[in-house]
């Protein structure tokens, strides 16, 4: 099952998934707040461990600006 498949490959440590959402613009500020609150409704709905959480606002162009999605990364 599942389960056993994961404590296998996870090495007995309990999986949890990060979350990151992004805007534009300071204007998109209301949807950044939305899409946290989808994501994180998503991942409970379907039993996903919240690890973290990540959101900015920041270009989509310019990746290297995007100071939460590095550390994301870390």
């Amino acid at each position: 099952d599942a389960d056993t498949v994961y404590a296998i490959a996870n090495k007995g440590e309990k999986r949890g998934v990060y979350l990151y959402a992004r805007v534009s613009t300071a204007k998109q500020k209301p949807d950044l707040a939305k899409q946290v609150e989808t994501l994180k409704s998503f991942a409970m709905a379907n039993g996903y461990q919240i690890a973290g959480a990540y959101a900015e606002v920041a270009s989509g162009i310019s990746y290297e600006r995007r100071k939460e999605f590095f550390k994301l990364l870390d």
